[in-house]
C-alpha cells in the first residue's frame, strides 16, 4: 500500500497533463455515467457516483473524473475557458454550458439521437423507420471512413456528403414536428 501511496502525487500530476492536453485540443467529447462507490455512511455500504468522461480522439487522451453528483458544477468549471468543439449527449448541464460559454461550439451524438427514434418504433413505426434510415445513412458515411481507415482530414472530406443529408433531414423533421404530438414518443426523438 505505500507504494501506491508514493505514486499518488504522481498519477495525479499525470491526471492533471492529460485533462490539460484534452482541454488544448479543438474538439472533445463528454459524457458521464454512474459509478458504484463503497461508502461506510450509506444504509447498505454502497453509494452512487459520476464518472464524468472527458476524451480527445485526435490525441487519443481520456480524462476520468470522478464526482459524487450529475451537477454542472464539474463540467461548468472544466470547459470555462475551452475553446472548440464539444460533443455530448443531450444532458441539459450540457446545454447550461452551452449558454453560459460562448465559445464552444456544442452538439449532440448521433447515437443518442437515434436511440430516440428507435424507442418511438411502437409509438410511430412509419416516422421512426423514415428517421432511422436518415441515420443509416449518416452512419454509413462513418463506417466507409473507419473501414478505410480515413485520416482525420480524409474524414473530414468524406464527412462533406452529409450536408444533404441533414439538410434532408432537418426540413422533414420541421415539417413533422408541426403535426406529431410533442409529448409522444416520436415527437420526443
Amino acid at each position: 500500500m505505500d507504494g501506491v501511496h508514493q505514486l499518488s502525487p504522481y498519477m495525479k500530476l499525470m491526471a492533471e497533463y492529460i485533462k490539460k492536453q484534452i482541454l488544448n485540443a479543438p474538439y472533445i467529447q463528454q459524457d458521464e455515467s454512474t459509478i458504484k462507490v463503497m461508502d461506510n455512511k450509506h444504509k447498505q455500504g454502497i453509494n452512487k457516483g459520476y464518472m464524468w468522461v472527458m476524451a480527445s480522439v485526435q490525441l487519443q487522451y481520456v480524462c476520468f473524473e470522478y464526482r459524487d453528483g450529475r451537477g454542472r458544477e464539474g463540467p461548468m468549471d472544466s470547459f470555462k475557458t475551452y475553446k472548440g468543439d464539444l460533443q455530448t449527449d443531450a444532458y441539459e448541464v450540457y446545454n447550461i454550458i452551452d449558454k453560459a460559454y460562448g465559445h464552444i461550439n456544442h452538439f449532440h451524438c448521433w447515437a443518442h439521437g437515434r436511440r430516440k427514434f428507435h424507442e418511438a418504433l411502437g409509438n410511430d413505426k412509419f416516422r421512426s423507420e423514415y428517421a432511422l434510415t436518415f441515420i443509416r445513412n449518416l452512419y454509413e458515411i462513418e463506417r466507409k471512413c473507419r473501414e478505410a481507415n480515413y485520416t482525420h482530414a480524409q474524414r473530414q472530406v468524406e464527412r462533406q456528403q452529409a450536408k444533404p443529408i441533414l439538410h434532408q433531414f432537418k426540413e422533414w423533421m420541421d415539417k413533422e414536428s408541426l403535426v406529431v404530438t410533442p409529448r409522444s414518443p416520436i415527437g420526443t426523438a
